[in-house]
C-alpha cells in the first residue's frame, strides 16, 4: 500500500493531514486506521471512526481518503472519503466533532475542488445521531441539500441521511 501525505495549517498547533491510500478499496477485514497500527496507542481523537461496524464507505471498491486534524501527535478528529469518478463521498465521524473539526472539513472540500476535480461531495451522517439536527443545520449553512432516500448517486443504507454539495 501507497500512502500519500498532504497538510494544511489550521492553527500554529493543530495541521489537517490528508492520507490517501491507493488500495483497490476496502476488505473483508475489519476496519482499520491506517495510521493506527503504527500509532503510540492512545491516538487521540475520541473513540473509533467506525465503533458500530457502520459505514457505507465499505460499498465502494474506490481510493480512500482521511482528512486528518492532529494536535501535536495526537488525532483530534479524522474525516474518512472515498472517491467515486468525480463524486467524493465522506462520512461524518461519530462522536462529538472536536474544535478545529469544521475547519478541517472545508480543507476537505477546498482539496476536493482543487486537487480532485469534483463535481459534488455527499456527506453520509448516522440517522441515530443526536446532534444531527445541529449538524444538518451546519452543512445546509455551507451550501449542501439533504438527499432523498434511494437517490442514485447515494449508497442504499437505511443508517445514514445524506447531503448533497455542488460544486461550481
Amino acid at each position: 500500500m501507497r500512502v500519500f501525505i498532504v497538510a494544511a495549517v489550521i492553527t500554529r498547533s493543530q495541521q489537517c493531514i490528508v492520507t490517501i491510500s491507493c488500495d483497490s478499496g476496502w476488505t473483508g477485514i475489519p476496519d482499520v486506521r491506517y495510521d493506527e497500527a503504527g500509532s503510540s496507542g492512545d491516538g487521540g481523537g475520541g473513540g473509533d471512526d467506525d465503533e458500530d461496524g457502520i459505514s457505507f464507505l465499505k460499498l465502494f471498491n474506490s481510493l480512500l481518503y482521511s482528512f486528518c486534524l492532529k494536535s501535536g501527535e495526537h488525532d483530534v478528529v479524522k474525516w474518512r472519503a472515498v472517491l467515486q469518478n468525480s463524486f467524493l463521498y465522506v462520512e461524518v465521524p461519530h462522536g462529538e466533532i472536536a474544535p478545529g473539526g469544521k475547519e478541517c472539513f472545508v480543507s476537505l472540500l477546498e482539496y476536493a475542488e482543487e486537487h480532485l476535480d469534483c463535481t459534488h461531495i455527499f456527506v453520509g451522517l448516522l440517522k441515530e445521531r443526536e446532534d444531527r439536527v445541529s449538524l444538518m443545520r451546519t452543512f445546509m449553512f455551507m451550501g449542501f441539500e439533504t438527499v432523498k432516500p434511494g437517490h442514485e448517486l447515494c449508497p442504499d443504507s437505511p443508517h445514514f441521511i445524506f447531503m448533497a454539495y455542488t460544486i461550481e
